[in-house]
């Protein structure tokens, strides 16, 4: 459908991904973490339980809002994103140990690159070589040519890349 959430994976589940997280328990209702990918396993399994508890605490929050909410629509419009998150936060969120094995996953549609900057070219051109569209938190890549390399998969895949 058209009004259903993306399906988004994260590639690196360490480092800046705990910001991620928060943000993304917000979006529920515009998109939803249905994988996470990190070469160590313990990370994926970490980010998975925070996500989960992230929706959880929002859909909380945003229940609250609904009952303190001073007119219908404003109550009407907290109680759609509290939906939102709840069905988030059943969503079993999937850990996988390389970008490879989260790219095989047919239900992700978008990749949130979330690696350190050394290593954020090979997942980013991954992606972008099976339709994916890519999100790269901080610098893009280590040098100009991996950088050139990936605009050149994006560009070529007709991705949207941000």
């Amino acid at each position: 459908m058209a009004n259903d959430p993306i399906k988004v994976g994260f590639v690196g589940c360490g480092g800046i991904s705990p910001l991620y997280t928060s943000i993304y328990a917000g979006l529920a209702d515009l998109a939803n973490v249905v994988a996470v990918a990190d070469l160590e396993e313990s990370l994926a399994e970490t980010r998975s339980r925070a996500l989960t508890q992230s929706y959880v605490a929002e859909a909380a929050r945003a229940r609250m809002m609904a009952l303190d909410a001073r007119d219908r629509q404003t109550a009407d419009k907290h109680a759609k994103r509290a939906e939102a998150a709840e069905a988030a936060a059943a969503l079993k969120i999937r850990k996988y140990r390389s970008h490879e094995d989260l790219l095989e996953d047919d239900e992700v549609e978008a990749v949130v690159i979330l690696t350190a900057p050394p290593v954020r070219g090979e997942p980013t051109i991954a992606a972008a070589e099976t339709g994916r569209h890519v999100f790269i938190q901080g610098p893009m890549a280590r040098s100009v040519e991996e950088a050139d390399a990936m605009v050149e998969a994006v560009t070529r895949a007709g991705i949207i890349f941000h």
